[in-house]
């Protein structure tokens, strides 16, 4: 007889389930007509709810624009936070819609991966691109896309990604989602792109290594295309 159980720190690696996953997700993401409607919070809505707040004010008229453009890219595109932080100013082409990474899982690290973005945040990057030199005082050693500049200092660093995370969560809480997150804002991104595409291209777009990951998608808009299916025409 064995008095101990011998198996007790033996780890157990638990595998979750797309639907699982899904089900978590339910109601905590932003749907297609709210993408639009938070970036455009971030753009102005947060300002005018901040007014009386001298110092929220000050820091959103500086970085508004840089905000709007990190939202905008995620969700037009569904990179990874990581991604993000780590984006160098020459890693956008603007006229292929095109960003270059460094994708997680890839064998090759010294191959940049080319993922495309929406129309809809070319206004945002430009914008942004226009005045990040004198807004943020990069010195010309500084390839980060996106800067910060840290208290204290009088450069632009590249962003961490802790302050690309509480950013997020910042104007989320104000737009009454408290609920959303970098890693949210790139599932709401997926879901809605799966909608329109399939299985294979948002497995690309995302970067995911399987299809079994992609899979959550599916089971996130089974409602949606419910619905879809008995929609009347617009004819």
């Amino acid at each position: 007889m064995l008095k101990r159980n011998i198996m007790a720190k033996v780890e157990i690696k638990r595998t979750h389930k797309p639907k699982d996953t899904a089900a978590k997700l339910e109601g905590k993401l932003l749907q297609e007509h709210e993408i639009a409607e938070f970036i455009a919070y971030v753009a102005q809505g947060y300002g005018e709810d901040v007014a009386q707040n001298k110092q929220a004010t000050y820091f959103h008229q500086i970085n508004k624009e840089r905000d709007v453009c990190i939202i905008s890219l995620i969700l037009h595109s569904g990179l990874r936070v990581s991604e993000v932080v780590n984006l160098n100013a020459d890693d956008l082409d603007l006229k292929k819609k095109l960003v270059y990474v460094f994708r997680k899982g890839k064998n090759d690290e010294t191959f940049k991966t080319p993922v495309y973005f929406r129309q809809l945040a070319i206004q945002h990057l430009e914008t942004y691109l226009e005045l990040r030199p004198a807004r943020y005082k990069a010195p010309r050693k500084e390839k980060a896309l996106f800067l910060a500049i840290a208290n204290g200092k009088k450069e632009g660093e590249r962003m961490t990604k802790r302050a690309i995370q509480e950013m997020v969560i910042k104007y989320a809480k104000r737009f009454g989602k408290p609920y959303l997150s970098v890693h949210k804002l790139r599932h709401s991104f997926a879901t809605d792109y799966y909608v329109r595409n399939d299985l294979y291209k948002t497995q690309e777009q995302l970067g995911h290594a399987s299809p079994d990951t992609t899979q959550i998608y599916a089971h996130l808009t089974d409602k949606t295309m419910a619905e879809a299916i008995d929609r009347p025409n617009s004819d």
